[in-house]
């Protein structure tokens, strides 16, 4: 009587995982074009310098080190600093 039917949703399709790639190396292409080559290679040789810094070395051999001769060389650090 006064019930209310459910209007049937119109399903949009989705893209596909291939249209979704293409679309995002368009963009990728038109933003390259907008930038320049120039920026993205001194962007690109910052993020090397970055990479290849003293600080970012000593945080690698860290990560690469024994967690209990880290921990115990922080304490002594700080002992001595005291």
């Amino acid at each position: 009587m006064f019930w209310k039917k459910k209007k049937v949703q119109e399903t949009k399709k989705k893209p596909s995982r291939e249209d979704i790639i293409k679309q995002a190396q368009l963009s990728a292409q038109a933003k390259r074009e907008e930038i320049g080559s120039e920026t993205l290679d001194a962007i690109r040789e910052a993020i090397m310098k970055k990479e290849n810094s003293a600080l970012a070395k000593a945080q690698k051999e860290i990560k690469g080190a024994d967690v209990d001769k880290v921990l115990d060389n922080l304490s002594i650090w700080l002992r001595d600093k005291e």
